[in-house]
């Protein structure tokens, strides 16, 4: 199974009043570019989508038009919520997500959760 990995996005980030969204949609434009090229089972992001627990609109739009983007070149998503963002949020929708290969673990519950995925071999746990 092939993986792409980031972490730390900070969607929404602001340094003093200048907005980076325009340097992070084209950021995200090139994830989805090697998601096309290199054909990974799953991206997995770990931790830090967002830069506020309550993220701008801009920045959820963004990230929206990313998972509708990602989606379209058959890559499942893993999403661990970080430090940044609030992982009842972010997993808001989960059933919803989960039946279109995005996964996304939230505010950790105290139970580890067992993901099943395929790949050409087979069921991966």
């Amino acid at each position: 199974m092939r993986f792409m990995h980031l972490a730390d996005l900070h969607l929404g980030k602001r340094v003093h009043s200048f907005s980076l969204i325009d340097d992070q949609r084209i950021m995200l434009d090139s994830v989805i570019g090697l998601c096309r090229q290199e054909k990974p089972d799953a991206l997995l992001i770990a931790g830090d989508v967002f830069d506020k627990a309550i993220p701008s609109i801009e920045a959820i739009r963004l990230f929206e038009t990313f998972l509708t983007d990602l989606s379209r070149t058959g890559t499942s998503l893993l999403i661990v919520a970080g430090n940044h963002d609030s992982g009842d949020r972010l997993a808001f929708g989960n059933a919803f997500f989960a039946s279109h290969g995005i996964h996304v673990a939230g505010t950790f519950s105290g139970k580890l959760e067992k993901l099943v995925m395929t790949d050409q071999e087979g069921p991966v746990t």
